[in-house]
Formats: C-alpha cells, sequence, structure tokens
C-alpha cells in the first residue's frame, strides 16, 4: 500500500503551532521570555512538517505480518493504536530506533487500503486478536 503525507494531519499541526505562538504572544509574561519560547518552540515546527511528508518514502505490506517498507528494507510493525479515525502505528529500524507513523485517511492512495489497515488494527486489538 503506497502512503503519502496527509493533508489533515498537515493542517491540524500547523494550526497547533499558531495556537502555540498566539498562546505565548498573548500570556502575561516578559517579552524577552516570550521570545525564548518561541525561539525553543521555532525548530520543532519543520522537523514535524518533514516527519509528516516522510510518509510518502514508507509503504504498508500485508504478508504474514503487517510491515513497513522503506529503504530497501522491510521492518515488522510491533504496536497499532486506534484513536478515532486515526492508525498510529510503530516498529524499530535496522539501527534498533523506535519509529513511528499516524495514518488517516487521507494518508492512503486508496480509500480501500485505509479500511483494509483500520480492519486489521481492529481485529489485532480485540480479545484473542493476532500479533502484530
Amino acid at each position: 500500500m503506497s502512503l503519502r503525507p496527509s493533508r489533515t494531519l498537515l493542517a491540524c499541526v500547523c494550526a497547533l503551532y499558531l495556537v502555540a505562538a498566539a498562546s505565548i504572544l498573548m500570556a502575561s509574561f516578559d517579552w524577552l521570555a516570550k521570545i525564548a519560547v518561541l525561539l525553543v518552540l521555532a525548530p520543532l515546527l519543520p522537523r514535524d512538517l518533514e516527519r509528516i511528508g516522510d510518509a510518502a518514502r514508507h509503504q504498508l505490506h500485508f504478508g504474514e505480518r503487517l510491515a513497513v517498507v522503506g529503504d530497501d528494507a522491510n521492518w515488522p510493525v510491533e504496536w497499532v493504536r486506534q484513536l478515532g479515525g486515526v492508525l498510529w502505528i510503530g516498529w524499530r529500524d535496522a539501527g534498533g530506533s523506535r519509529r513511528d507513523l499516524m495514518l488517516l485517511a487521507d494518508s492512503f492512495e486508496r480509500s480501500e487500503d485505509w479500511h483494509l489497515c483500520r480492519l486489521w488494527a481492529r481485529h489485532r486489538s480485540a480479545p484473542g486478536g493476532v500479533s502484530a
């Protein structure tokens, strides 16, 4: 299954940063402290936008287990959380680092793939369900 960056997630992250910046600017503390907090927050937005864009570098593959495929590697999904209309999957890459993806309906090129992933996640989280 091919993935693409979610426009919905992109809009939500941008809105969250905008609300945070507005809240900081309207707070009743010193301007120097406000600027310091905004400077700490500023590099986080490009990092988060890059992570959303990185979803297009990955694919999902259903074999014996659900796996994330990218950069000529294949990593089995270790955990999945279904949070309303969001799937959050996690795995460990070749170096042992934890990686994760937050997937929404518009993260998939085909709506059938989104429904298949949600069914898999629901089945996996059911009592007596199969492991990833």
